[in-house]
């Protein structure tokens, strides 16, 4: 099957998604903030030449909450496929956790004061998401197992069709011999109801 512009821009947006959480903790850790009451709004001016990194992830986050609303209905929309009998199960939650420990949490403790980080970060990102786009790991979504969705590598069959080893997203546990609905994220990785 040949990859369309519609796929490119659904594992984009994956891997958006992917870097909410580091999105969130940078903007935590690099917003203005104080406690006292004569404290006020430092501007937007400010905001964007001093602040450039907390309005990136503000966008970055928002972003992300526009790609998981684009997923999830997209999950909840139905499937024309034949239900399909899951014949092997194999739980890969572990992906996501590699993800999480590999590029989150080493990327959120880059000294953002310093003059290269950003451009550094900006670059590593893209490095990053290229790869990720390009060899089809846009499944491995930390943001996902947060919200409860969980990743397997199943084969499955019916009357008419046999799917080994492909990557299915759900939110509900899967075991041997349950029916599922299956619709296409991409070739060999699919959403499963």
């Amino acid at each position: 099957m040949a990859v369309t512009g519609g796929f490119k821009k659904q594992k984009f947006e994956f891997y958006i998604l992917s870097l909410f959480l580091l999105f969130a903790i940078l903007f935590l850790i690099k917003i203005p903030y104080s406690f006292e009451t004569s404290s006020k709004f430092i501007g937007l001016k400010s905001l964007f030449q001093d602040h450039f990194l907390i309005v990136v992830c503000g966008l970055g986050m928002i972003v992300g909450l526009f790609s998981f609303g684009r997923f999830k209905s997209n999950y909840e929309s139905g499937t024309t496929m034949t239900p399909m009998v899951v014949t092997e199960v194999n739980n890969i939650n572990f992906e996501s956790v590699t993800f999480l420990a590999t590029y989150i949490v080493p990327l959120a403790c880059i000294d953002m004061d310093k003059e290269r980080s950003c451009l550094m970060l900006i670059t590593i990102l893209v490095l990053i998401g290229w790869i990720y786009i390009k060899t089809n790991l846009f499944y491995t979504n930390p943001t996902l197992a947060i919200w409860g969705y969980q990743i397997y590598k199943i084969s499955a069959n019916n009357s008419t069709e046999n799917k080994k080893n492909i990557i299915v997203i759900g939110r509900t546990k899967i075991s041997l011999g349950d029916h599922l609905r299956l619709k296409e994220i991409d070739d060999e990785i699919f959403l499963a109801k």
